[in-house]
């Protein structure tokens, strides 16, 4: 009888954490910015040999993209899914456009990379369209005001 106890309630744990991980996935409330945004909770993306996952950020807001490609540079693998509006200069992610012209508004594109075992974000020295992929790098497109 207590074996059985144990038994279901390791059973129980177990389908609890399972739930728990599932339901954990980033979604965003679609205000302010995020109204014309085309994706506002973590998605998968495509087919292809390389992995990429993509933070798109603004508002203090964060949803994250996984982007399966065989393109060869990061401009054309977020182009490819209609993720930026131009592989070479885009002004708008997820259809979040961001117009300097307005309130000098800016995509920065940044690496998110692991130093001393810390997450630090660095931006690109280069343009999307000049990033080359390395499957499994995180980078992040961050919804910036002013320099």
């Amino acid at each position: 009888m207590k074996k059985t106890l144990k038994t279901i309630a390791v059973l129980s744990l177990m389908l609890m954490l399972i739930i728990c991980t599932v339901s954990c996935k980033n979604n965003v409330e679609p205000t302010g910015l995020w109204q014309s945004a085309t994706y506002t909770e973590d998605s998968e993306l495509g087919e292809g040999k390389t992995e990429i996952f993509v933070d798109v950020v603004a508002e203090n807001q964060k949803i994250t993209l996984t982007v399966n490609t065989d393109k060869e540079n990061l401009g054309d693998a977020l182009f490819e899914h209609s993720l930026i509006n131009d592989a070479s200069f885009f002004d708008t992610v997820i259809g979040i456009k961001a117009d300097y012209s307005e309130n000098e508004a800016w995509w920065k594109l940044c690496e998110l990379k692991i130093e001393n075992g810390e997450e630090k974000s660095v931006m690109l020295s280069v343009g999307a369209k000049d990033a080359p992929l390395t499957d499994g790098v995180r980078y992040q497109l961050i919804y910036t005001l002013g320099y």
